[in-house]
């Protein structure tokens, strides 16, 4: 396999995402969630992107654009291509486009009942601020202060 490339999602991406990312989701579904996310692009609220290999979709994440901060959700890395660096590449390429955007913090989630996903974003270099609930679940809120220097 190639080294993953990252670039921004496109509506041709759905259908490797959702063999890859979404089995779980019909086709129309991921379709439609692309093209919300292509559509909130156009609009400056939202940076939508992809990895990339061998032409196929391994994994995606977002950045809403929220007044001075984003907010990294959607983060999906195909069961196959996890611990190879990808979620690390494409969280620091959504941080780098937050910065490009002179956004001040980045926020992220994590749901508590899974604790290694919050120490992986701990060593992205982000720090926990609080718990939150929300129906049926309860989440770490991590955010990044990016008017300090690029993350280690």
């Amino acid at each position: 396999m190639h080294t993953p490339t990252l670039r921004p999602a496109a509506p041709s991406d759905a259908h490797s995402l959702h063999e890859a990312c979404f089995p779980d989701q019909t086709l129309d579904q991921v379709r439609e969630h692309l093209r919300w996310c292509l559509a909130e692009e156009e609009k400056g609220r939202l940076v939508c992107l992809v990895a990339a290999a061998n032409g196929q979709a391994v994994a995606i994440g977002q950045l809403a654009v929220l007044r001075d901060a984003g907010e990294i959700g959607s983060l999906v890395v195909a069961p196959a291509q996890r611990r190879q660096g990808i979620g690390t590449a494409l969280v620091y390429a959504l941080i780098e486009c937050a910065r490009q955007r002179h956004l001040r913090a980045v926020e992220i989630t994590a749901d508590v009942q899974r604790p290694w996903i919050r120490a992986w974003y701990e060593r992205l270099g982000f720090v926990c601020r609080r718990e939150h609930d929300y129906p049926g679940e309860r989440v770490a809120v991590l955010t990044m202060d990016l008017t300090q220097g690029a993350p280690q």
